[in-house]
């Protein structure tokens, strides 16, 4: 079995645009500090219509033999706000897992 492993860091307080896409609607932000990345909208988490995404450019692509695995690590800074979704995970439009 062949194992690939991927990882990031988030380097400096630019995002990589080869490596990731960072979508925002309204006071939506992407902000990266210590090798982490924030996604939130601002003031966090009360916006209405407010959103942001940050996705990889990279597929997985299907083989047969090989597994997909994912390991990341979530800080959700508040409890949330009526209304508003907030969903992580390795997915797309139409495929994948995700936690909502």
């Amino acid at each position: 079995m062949r194992l690939q492993l991927l990882g990031e860091v988030f380097f400096g307080t630019n995002l990589d645009t080869q490596k990731f896409t960072a979508t925002l609607g309204g006071s939506g932000a992407v902000t990266l500090a210590g090798g982490f990345a924030q996604i939130a909208t601002n003031p966090v988490g009360t916006t209405a219509n407010s959103s942001a995404i940050l996705a990889s450019n990279d597929v997985a692509r299907f083989v047969a033999g090989y597994e997909h695995r994912l390991t990341m690590f979530t800080k959700l800074n508040n409890a949330g706000t009526a209304n508003n979704v907030r969903r992580w995970g390795g997915y797309d439009a139409s495929d994948g897992f995700f936690l909502s």
